[in-house]
């Protein structure tokens, strides 16, 4: 009678040991999944305020804009932003046409904008504010 329960002990035991195992292997991939959702709402949240950003720069008339590095606080978390203007030589001649004249810009100057954080992750975009 006692090596009956001895071997119920043991059989407990193994389908304990099956079951943790089983949920050690569900956890990983569930692990995986959540860090994965995490780095995208980081990255959700960079290109929201980098777009942000693109839509306060692009009106405003390029000898305006100053180049800058600043701190901004959003959704508990600082982010840096910072602003670089860059002067391009177009190689093609933009041209604008317009019923009463012609614009041709060989010169233009984009804005460089990078949102980061402090942990590495950055996002960058280029826009061309208004040159005149």
């Amino acid at each position: 009678m006692n090596m009956k329960k001895g071997s119920l002990m043991i059989e407990a035991l193994v389908a304990l040991v099956i079951i943790i195992l089983a949920a050690g292997m569900a956890f990983v991939p569930s692990w995986t999944l959540l860090k994965k959702a995490k780095e995208n709402e980081s990255m959700i949240e960079l290109s929201e305020i980098a777009l942000n950003k693109c839509e306060e720069l692009i009106y405003k008339n390029v000898s305006s804009i100053v180049e800058e590095a600043t701190n901004v606080y959003y959704n508990g978390k600082i982010y840096n932003i910072s602003i670089k203007k860059v002067n391009n030589i177009n190689k093609n001649n933009f041209v604008v046409k317009s019923s009463y004249d012609e614009l041709i810009f060989k010169n233009y100057t984009s804005v460089i904008i990078k949102v980061s954080t402090n942990d590495g992750k950055y996002i960058e975009t280029q826009v061309v504010p208004q040159q005149w």
